[in-house]
Order: structure tokens, then C-alpha cells, then sequence
């Protein structure tokens, strides 16, 4: 008996939380990452002054 009543109130806890919000962020989070670029280039880096390695010189090492 102690268990039927056990699992009726465990049902009805479980169906009464349906629609609760249980944390509510209040739309920040979709605020946040809207019309966001990830890219300020578009995907295109600027490879023109890019020195990859040079040495204690100051001269490039790889061209």
C-alpha cells in the first residue's frame, strides 16, 4: 500500500512539472549570440605580413 502511494505521488509530481521552467535566463543567452560573425575577415586572413619564422637576425627563415 505504502508503495502504490509512493508511486502515485511520484506521477503526479512528474506530470505537474510539464510546462515549469526550471531556470528561465530570460531570453540572454539567444540575446547573446545573435547576428554574431565568428569570423571578422569572413574566413580570409590577411597572409600578406605574416612572417611565419625568422631568426635572431630578424630574417626570414621560411619564405
Amino acid at each position: 500500500m505504502k508503495r502504490i502511494a509512493l508511486a502515485l505521488f511520484v506521477v503526479l509530481a512528474l506530470a505537474g512539472c510539464k510546462d515549469r521552467v526550471i531556470w528561465d535566463d530570460k531570453g540572454k543567452i539567444d540575446e547573446k549570440t545573435e547576428n554574431r560573425e565568428v569570423w571578422d575577415s569572413n574566413g580570409k586572413m590577411n597572409t600578406e605580413d605574416r612572417e611565419v619564422w625568422v631568426n635572431k637576425d630578424g630574417e626570414k627563415v621560411v619564405k
